[in-house]
């Protein structure tokens, strides 16, 4: 995906001091099975262990998962 000047200036304004530009959004950590069906839902089943794999510090990063939950998908998942 190449390069957008515009999201980069939207970013840097939203550091700044965020704008309400929607309403709620669903906490991934309350969502938690319906978050994963849908995640389940939306990525083939071949590429979900890589999907993970690559999501996973974001995932950490930001409290959507933990080690060991982030463990436990990756055995539940085909190759894992």
């Amino acid at each position: 995906m190449p390069f957008a000047r515009e999201v980069e200036e939207f970013c840097r304004g939203q550091a700044a001091s965020r704008t309400a530009f929607s309403g709620p959004t669903t906490s991934l950590a309350a969502a938690g099975t319906d978050a994963h069906d849908a995640w389940s839902a939306a990525v083939p089943a071949q590429d979900q262990l890589r999907s993970l794999q690559f999501l996973a510090p974001v995932l950490l990063r930001f409290g959507y998962e933990d080690r060991s939950s982030l463990d436990e998908r990756n055995r539940a998942l085909p190759g894992g």
